[in-house]
């Protein structure tokens, strides 16, 4: 891939090849930049996620010491 962007741009008609070859590259690395922004937002979802189900049941264990009223 090197040596096809060195002979691109070492002649007149390598405008266009040149111009797909820097479209593909940031496509590429718009693409990678998104998924990896995408598994840091789910990362963060499920730390979320388990840190509201850690809450959630350190109070259903306080609640239960609690003896129930009776009516």
């Amino acid at each position: 891939m090197i040596n096809r962007m060195k002979i691109a741009l070492s002649g007149e008609q390598g405008g266009p090849s040149v111009e797909t070859i820097i479209g593909i590259a940031v496509a590429i690395i718009m693409g990678v930049a998104l998924i990896a922004f995408g598994k840091m937002v789910v990362n963060k979802t499920n730390q979320a996620s388990n840190t509201i189900n850690t809450l959630e049941t350190a109070g259903s264990l306080s609640s239960n010491t609690v003896a129930p009223a009776t009516p």
